[in-house]
């Protein structure tokens, strides 16, 4: 199985939530359980990643910090809970 269809499979399957966006914050891909688990009531690329994270600078740190150090960040839902 090539690379591509390897982390599409994984990225569809796998339960935790994945979500990329662009360096401008647009939401370019989210796999199911991101969309489920964040109950939008339509797709996620038609928001920002700041519509879902209340706190842009969240986002900003987390990118400073080591990978090998665990992350947490406060996500909105769709109704904002």
């Amino acid at each position: 199985m090539e690379q591509a269809k390897l982390f599409q499979f994984i990225a569809e399957h796998t339960l935790e939530m994945m979500i990329v966006f662009a360096a401008d914050g647009r939401i370019l891909y989210a796999n199911p359980s991101a969309e489920s688990k964040l109950k939008y009531t339509d797709r996620l690329q038609h928001y920002s990643i700041v519509d879902i994270f209340p706190k842009k600078e969240d986002i900003r740190e987390s990118f400073n910090k080591s990978t090998e150090e665990m992350q947490m960040l406060m996500a909105y839902r769709g109704n904002k809970v």
